[in-house]
């Protein structure tokens, strides 16, 4: 018996209490509604009910490593990323485009760059950025 339960050979096909043998009915009294609903699901439902309902035989894999791997990965995304802005911005400062030329000292004509001129390319690469860095941070 583990955590209450006990390995009882049911047939194929058993999906009512009434289609249970007589001692599973004595051994779990049926008395609580999770006892009933665990008896009729199948798979991963069923085991994510006997795992919530007795905690001490619940396991779950944190998948360290392969979490690792991705943070990782999304930090060479993220540097690959920030040289690509800075080499941006050092072009941008040289620009003869006077808006252009001031974007490392002005967020506003940044931001505000026309999509047309193709002069939001440096506030496009920081948005991609803004929203790498929020996924990094989660």
């Amino acid at each position: 018996m583990l955590g209450g339960w006990k390995a009882v050979k049911v047939s194929p096909g058993t999906s009512r209490i009434s289609d249970l043998p007589l001692s599973v009915k004595k051994v779990y009294k049926f008395s609580y509604l999770d006892d009933i609903v665990a008896v009729q699901m199948k798979g991963y439902t069923k085991i994510a009910a006997l795992m919530g309902k007795y905690p001490n035989v619940g396991m779950v894999s944190q998948f360290s490593s392969l979490n690792i791997q991705n943070l990782l990965y999304m930090q060479a995304e993220l540097a690959e990323l920030q040289q690509q802005l800075h080499e941006l911005e050092v072009y941008n400062d040289r620009s003869e485009n006077p808006n252009k030329a001031r974007f490392s000292r002005s967020w506003v004509l940044m931001s505000s760059a026309e999509a047309d001129e193709e002069s939001d390319e440096q506030w496009k690469l920081v948005l991609l950025i803004r929203e790498k860095l929020k996924q990094y941070s989660e």
